[in-house]
C-alpha cells in the first residue's frame, strides 16, 4: 500500500505540549454540551500530552490525534505520516511530526492506560480552570466522564520517527494550498504532499533524522490530495533524497531485516500486545522476578534460581516456522554472552505444528502459543 501524508489539526497548547495547558481559545463561547467537539465540552485535549517526556510504551512513542476509518487503512502497516497542525490569533502553525504510524487497538489502550497509569492525569486536568467551567466545577461530573476517556491514546510510532519542533512553524497556506485556510480545528483530515512537507521541516529537524528518510522514500498515494495539488510536478525519491538529505534507511525491507535480524522489536507492531499479554501472565506466578528488554532480550523470568530468557515472536502474519527459525538463533545468542546456564523459551501468537514442537523440544527450548479461543498461554516443553 502506498504511504499518506496528511495534516491534522490539533488544539492550540501554550507550554509546547507537555501537558495541557488550559489555553484552549475561547472556550468560555461555548457552554460545555455533549454537542460540542471533545476539546470544548472538556476544556482540553488528549494531544496535548503529545511532547511529553513519559508519552513510550514497549519502544514506542504515543501521541494522540483523532482518526477516521481511512486512515486506519495506512496505519494498519504503519505507512502513515501525520503533520500535526494548530490555530492560534488566526495563524495557523505546524508543531509536530510523525512518520511510520500504528493505531492502537482497543486492547493496546487498555494496556497502555495500565502500564502508564494514565487515570492520574485528572489531577492535573482538574487544575486548570478551562476544564472546571466546562464541568460547571463539579468534579465527580468531571470524573465520571473521565472515567471513560482517560485509556484514549489513538497512535504509535517509533520514537525515532517523531520529532517535536522546538517552536511553532508559521504556515503560509495560499502557498501550499492556494487557500486561505489550512483544515483546521475539528476538520478531518487534509492530504499534503511530501515535497512541501519536507521544505516546513527542512530548517527545523536534523539532517540525519528518519523522518527525512520516511518522507523520501517509497510510493506515495495521491489520491488524498486535492486537484489543485495532484497537478502540481511530484518530485522523484532520488531528487528529494538529494535536496532534503534523505539516506533510505527506512525501505520496507531494511525495517523487516531491522525485526528478525536486529531484534528491533519497533518495526513489528504486534510485538507490543503480545509482550503485555505474556508478562501479564507470568506475573500470576506472584514467585517470578520478572525483566524486561535488557540486553536485547525481551523478556527475562527466575524461577527457583534458573534463569530463562524469552523471545516474543508475533506469528500473525508470518509461518510460525519462520519466527521460530529466527528465535533459535537469537536465543542461543543470548544464552551464550550473557548466562549459559539459562533456559530458552520462544512465545508466538498462533497454534505451532506438531513438527515446531517436536523441533524445539529437541533443542530443549520452550515454545509457548496465545490461544486466542481461551486467551490462554499454552506451553510445550
Amino acid at each position: 500500500m502506498p504511504k499518506a501524508v496528511i495534516l491534522k489539526p490539533i488544539v492550540w497548547n501554550e507550554i509546547n505540549y507537555k501537558k495541557p495547558s488550559g489555553s484552549l481559545p475561547n472556550y468560555k463561547r461555548f457552554r460545555g454540551k455533549k454537542e460540542d467537539p471533545y476539546p470544548t465540552y472538556h476544556g482540553f485535549g488528549h494531544e496535548e500530552w503529545n511532547n511529553a517526556n513519559n508519552r513510550l510504551w514497549r519502544g514506542y512513542k504515543l501521541f494522540h490525534t483523532e482518526r477516521t476509518d481511512r486512515l486506519l487503512d495506512y496505519s494498519s502497516n504503519g505507512e502513515l505520516a501525520i503533520l500535526m497542525i494548530t490555530s492560534n490569533k488566526s495563524h495557523q502553525y505546524a508543531v509536530g511530526i510523525a512518520c511510520n504510524v500504528y493505531d492502537n487497538s482497543e486492547e493496546e489502550m487498555n494496556f497502555i492506560s495500565r502500564d502508564l497509569n494514565t487515570y492520574d492525569n485528572w489531577k492535573d486536568l482538574w487544575k486548570l480552570d478551562s476544564v472546571k467551567y466546562c464541568f460547571n466545577n463539579n468534579q465527580q461530573r468531571f470524573l465520571n466522564e473521565w472515567q471513560n476517556d482517560y485509556k484514549w491514546v489513538a497512535w504509535k510510532c517509533p520514537p525515532e520517527y517523531f520529532y517535536w519542533f522546538k517552536r511553532p512553524l508559521l504556515l503560509d497556506p495560499r502557498r501550499l494550498t492556494g487557500k486561505k485556510r489550512l483544515t483546521t480545528m475539528y476538520g478531518r483530515w487534509q492530504g499534503i504532499r511530501r515535497e512541501d512537507v519536507l521544505a516546513i521541516i527542512n530548517k527545523h529537524i536534523p539532517q540525519n533524522h528518519r523522518v527525512r528518510d520516511w518522507l523520501t522514500n517509497g510510493e506515495f498515494d495521491i489520491s488524498i490530495l486535492s486537484e489543485k495539488m495532484r497537478k502540481k510536478s511530484q518530485q522523484s525519491s532520488n531528487s528529494l533524497q538529494k535536496k532534503y538529505g534523505g539516506s533510505g534507511s527506512n525501505r520496507p525491507t531494511e525495517r523487516s531485516y531491522q525485526y528478525w535480524v536486529e531484534g528491533v522489536i519497533t518495526a513489528e507492531p504486534l510485538h507490543a500486545p503480545l509482550q503485555s499479554k505474556f508478562v501479564d501472565f507470568l506475573k500470576t506466578e506472584k514467585s517470578l522476578i520478572i525483566a524486561e528488554n535488557q540486553n536485547y532480550i525481551d523478556v527475562q523470568y527466575k524461577r527457583n534460581n534458573v534463569v530463562v530468557f524469552v523471545e516474543i515472536k508475533p506469528t500473525k502474519n508470518i509461518e510460525s516456522k519462520y519466527a521460530i527459525r529466527i528465535a533459535v538463533g537469537q536465543l542461543l545468542e543470548y544464552q551464550f554472552n550473557n548466562d549459559k546456564s539459562a533456559k530458552l523459551e520462544i512465545v508466538i501468537s498462533n497454534k505451532p505444528k506438531n513438527i515446531e514442537i517436536n523441533f524445539t523440544k529437541h533443542l530443549g527450548i520452550i515454545l509457548t502459543y496465545y490461544d486466542e479461543d481461551s486467551y490462554k498461554f499454552i506451553r510445550y516443553e
